[in-house]
């Protein structure tokens, strides 16, 4: 909750206190036995304008059965923008060498999971059965490679052909193990107790037969999405090995090698403090230092880094101090803190690809970001993982008061400030691993400032909208109770807009992560003066004190059936698109409402109906506003809830919040067709007339239920939406049926005409009730009885809020 004081220290800003969700578990303003610490952002310099989000790369190590993955589980993952997911294919269970049969279809359910949320795959192809792999054990030579390469090719080729988002491919896993091994893995590193030490010698002639392999895979295809290859997927920030790596590659004398991405596993920097690994800050340095080793090999420095998995329970290992299994739920808040402190490292660092490990485990509860047995019920690592996809698209400056954060270990207070035209969002963690153990370690009272704000992000007298999420020990937390399990907001202020923003002293205990975000918007308490207020002949409104509305009252409206309505006079100051939003009182007599404004209707009823008198914010719809000044917003009883006793209303406020459209450039996206077994090949077509240089063929060779090409595009908000297609016409080009999420939108468009041209066509309107991952598919219904063919020109998805 909030004290009294940071509403005197901002009197020049406080404009309401508005505290939008019951708080059962409230994080204290501050502790007297805690340290004090100062987080200062600069919104004013941006360091990076598209910042590297570690949010958009995850890890799904197999196929979820359905017990552990139901429909909330994979909607979860569905808010999350996620760029590249990895995946596994395993030699030994495609291929089975006792009868020579390859069964490819094994992968099929894993792929199609992995179809529903991720745009791209990075695929860790794995060892051969060792009987294949030509080894000689007695000279750690490679001695005829013939059968493994040839499981290797085919099995590459085919899943490529299947899924053709597959882009990267990582030779092997972990050659540098030093631990024992599965009977069947490389013997590159055979069994730890054999005495043997790793080879990355012998990789290497493996790494040589994956480049030829990719090599021919991509002459052979010619697929839209080239393949990658990269590795050598090592189990730590192994700098010998990589040395000895680099120097094989170097060396080699073959112009068909290619290093398209170095890649490695950090689950050392936990934060123990010891020179060699230090903590979460040591990873800031990684990228560097490898461009530094390709530079002075005469190598590419630009060549990409990805840390294909990273975190600090390397395998089963337990939490701090290694404890025992009655610990796993700190370890699992530790975990949270600790993704969010590497990832914020890896983000200053300039990584390539930081990519989370894990979705799931399997064998380790630690490292999950869901509670297993419980469809969706996130853990405080899916929480981060939210939190992070909240952040904007630059990096902005921000620092951290002196003896608040070991610039060593990374442990303490650190931050990841980003900023675009949407707001501002400020990320903070106090990480501090196993002195959480010991009893030692820091707890914060942290003040945070925001300077330099742009005044053009809030200009037109919009406000700035102050929430703060957090993840601790009872918000956000499965641990604290079932109820604490959703990210959780503990704040939401709204103030007049000032350059400078100061948050006093919030509490931040061990392994706390917050997230603060500053949104433009336009608010109107409903029980203010200044707005007017109009109801329907024989019905009445009256302002209702309550200590839990955001202003202190709310307006109530009686009404006395289907028709009545309040009509609320506000003055909109600024031309735009936005998102309207009411926070609205629920109860037993609640009716049913719908919204216009200025007689034009804005999405769809909202039931107020609710057991038990409840505030809620909802989402209404999205309006256009193409001149500012005085606008009605009629509130009409539409209807009543069958359980209600009545038709009235109780309003909190409205709220506009800018929106702006989302904008989807095709060949920046990863096509799907028709189905694994069944699909007409895309092609990525350059044009200098396309919005983004180049468009989407689809070539398709007739009408039927596989003839489709589909798009997975991120929708950052809810709400109303008209969707356009930009594509090009011909005499070629065929008819399609537009699905938004597998539902019917709009008529059949016809693509033919008899010249080349871009054609910018409005599908229709369509209702997200929730942001996430939306799949937009294209069918294909036939063709003008003048058209040559069925092929469809795709160039952008726009949605226009």
């Amino acid at each position: 909750m909030m004290k009294a004081k940071w509403a005197d220290k901002l009197g020049r800003g406080l404009m309401a206190l508005a505290l939008l969700m019951p708080l059962a578990q409230a994080a204290p303003e501050e502790a007297e036995a805690a340290a004090a610490a100062a987080v200062t952002v600069n919104a004013g310099t941006v360091l990076d304008s598209g910042m590297n989000n570690p949010s958009w790369y995850l890890n799904q190590s197999g196929q979820k059965s359905a017990a552990t993955a139901g429909p909330a589980y994979w909607q979860n993952l569905k808010l999350n923008d996620t760029r590249y997911v990895r995946a596994w294919y395993k030699p030994v269970k495609y291929y089975n060498r006792t009868t020579g049969v390859y069964n490819y279809d094994y992968q099929n359910a894993y792929m199609e999971q992995l179809d529903q949320y991720a745009q791209r795959i990075i695929l860790n192809v794995d060892q051969c059965d060792q009987a294949d792999m030509g080894f000689n054990p007695s000279t750690m030579t490679l001695t005829d490679a013939t059968a493994c390469r040839n499981i290797l090719k085919n099995g590459i080729k085919e899943y490529k052909t299947r899924y053709p988002q597959i882009e990267y491919i990582e030779a092997f896993n972990e050659p540098d193990k030093d631990w024992d091994t599965e009977a069947y893995e490389m013997p590159a590193v055979p069994p730890k107790s054999t005495g043997y030490a790793p080879s990355p010698k012998l990789y290497y002639e493996w790494y040589k037969v994956f480049c030829s392999i990719i090599n021919e895979i991509n002459a052979e295809l010619n697929p839209p999405i080239p393949l990658k290859l990269g590795g050598p997927a090592l189990g730590f920030y192994n700098t010998i090995y990589l040395d000895a790596f680099l120097n094989a590659f170097r060396d080699d004398p073959n112009s068909g090698k290619r290093l398209d991405f170095i890649s490695y596993h950090q689950y050392r920097q936990r934060g123990t403090g010891v020179t060699e690994n230090p903590g979460p800050a040591a990873v800031k340095n990684e990228k560097s230092i490898l461009e530094t080793k390709l530079t002075n090999r005469g190598l590419d420095p630009e060549t990409k880094v990805f840390v294909t998995e990273y975190g600090v329970f390397p395998g089963p290992a337990s939490g701090p101090k290694e404890h025992s299994d009655n610990t796993e739920a700190p370890d699992q808040l530790t975990q949270a803190a600790a993704m969010a402190t590497t990832g914020m490292y890896y983000v200053e660092g300039g990584m390539s690809m930081p990519m989370h490990w894990t979705i799931d485990h399997g064998d380790n509860p630690r490292k999950d970001m869901f509670v297993d047995g419980l469809d969706g019920v996130p853990l405080p690592y899916y929480n981060v993982l939210r939190m992070q996809s909240m952040l904007k698209n630059s990096r902005i400056a921000s620092s951290t008061s002196a003896g608040a954060l070991n610039a060593v270990t990374g442990l303490g207070v650190h931050s990841l400030a980003t900023r675009d035209d949407t707001g501002i969002a400020v990320l903070l963690v106090n990480y501090q691993w196993d002195q959480v153990a010991d009893g030692a370690g820091m707890d914060y009272n942290v003040t945070a400032t925001i300077n330099n704000i742009p005044a053009g992000l809030f200009s037109g007298s919009r406000k700035m909208r102050l929430e703060r999420y957090q993840i601790d020990n009872t918000n956000s937390n499965y641990n604290s109770g079932a109820d604490n399990a959703p990210l959780k907001k503990i704040e939401d202020v709204v103030l007049d807009y000032s350059s400078t923003l100061t948050r006093p002293s919030f509490y931040m205990g061990k392994n706390t992560t917050t997230l603060m975000v500053l949104t433009p918007v336009h608010r109107f308490e409903t029980e203010a003066s200044g707005v007017g207020k109009t109801v329907s002949a024989g019905d009445a409104q009256t302002n209702v004190s309550d200590p839990a509305a955001s202003g202190g009252a709310f307006n109530k409206f009686d009404a006395n059936a289907a028709g009545d309505y309040v009509e609320y006079t506000l003055n909109v100051p600024q031309t735009g698109t936005y998102a309207v939003k009411a926070r609205v009182k629920k109860g037993p007599d609640r009716g049913k409402f719908e919204l216009t404004v200025d007689g034009a209707v804005v999405g769809g009823w909202n039931d107020l109906y609710a057991a038990d008198q409840s505030y809620e914010e909802i989402n209404v719809g999205n309006k256009y506003f193409g001149a500012s000044g005085s606008k009605k917003f009629r509130l009409t009883a539409k209807d009543k809830n069958a359980a209600s006793s009545g038709y009235d209303a109780g309003f909190d406020f409205i709220e506009l919040v800018p929106r702006s459209a989302v904008v989807g450039e095709l060949e920046q996206l990863s096509p799907r067709t028709g189905t694994p077994a069944d699909h007409a090949p895309y092609y990525f077509i350059a044009d200098a007339a396309a919005s983004g240089g180049a468009f989407v063929k689809f070539a398709a060779s007739g009408a039927g239920a596989n003839s489709h090409i589909r798009f997975l595009v991120h929708v950052k908000e809810a709400g109303e939406y008209k969707l356009y297609i930009s594509g090009k016409t011909y005499t070629t080009r065929g008819k399609y049926q537009v699905y938004v999420d597998g539902m019917a939108l709009g008529g059949v468009q016809d693509q033919y005409a008899g010249t080349e041209t871009y054609a910018d066509t409005l599908i229709g309107k369509v209702v997200f009730d929730k942001p996430g991952i939306k799949e937009i598919r294209f069918q294909v219904t036939g063709k003008n009885s003048a058209s040559t063919g069925y092929d469809l020109s795709l160039d952008t998805i726009r949605l226009e809020p």
